[in-house]
């Protein structure tokens, strides 16, 4: 009775972990190295500082490229669990 009571609590246990949620990794190039990157609305710093990319969780992301002299760039990608995708933009420079 103790042994199916131990091995019914360890079944409920592992069940109530959460789930590691599933990683991707875009790498985002553009000519211009001190554009600022923004995920989702939420800023990630200098493109020149992930030259690796960053890790992002499976599915669709708002892609966001800011710089003063610069037009933002917007890209929209759905990246599968696993996945390495590079995304390469470009920008407009902005007239005086």
């Amino acid at each position: 009775m103790r042994l199916a009571l131990a091995l019914l609590l360890a079944g409920c246990a592992s069940s109530a972990r959460p789930a590691t949620a599933a990683r991707a990794v875009l790498v985002v190039r553009a000519p211009v190295a001190d554009a600022t990157l923004w995920v989702d609305e939420t800023h990630v710093g200098a493109l020149g500082d992930h030259p690796a990319g960053v890790k992002l969780r499976a599915g669709t992301h708002r892609i966001e490229l800011r710089h003063d002299h610069y037009h933002t760039r917007y890209a929209e990608v759905t990246l599968v669990a696993g996945e390495r995708r590079v995304l390469e933009l470009t920008m407009a420079e902005m007239l005086p």
